[in-house]
């Protein structure tokens, strides 16, 4: 199964669990403070879902690919 695949056809708490723990990980290798990865976390989920929600990762992605193959 590609990798797409088995993003999209998962549990959406099971992803975002892992994303929350990845945004963390990320926070910390880059001198976060603890008290403020919560806000880190939301910020990123809160971006994420913004773009999801309006179309504009397709987009972006198009324009991308399009450039590429330009």
């Amino acid at each position: 199964m590609p990798f797409d695949d088995e993003i999209s056809s998962s549990d959406p708490e099971a992803t975002t669990t892992l994303l929350r723990h990845v945004i963390k990980a990320w926070g910390r290798e880059h001198g976060i403070a603890d008290a403020q990865l919560p806000n880190l976390v939301h910020d990123v989920l809160g971006y994420v879902n913004g773009v999801l929600r309006d179309g504009r990762f397709a987009a972006s992605a198009q324009s991308v690919a399009s450039s590429a193959n330009g």
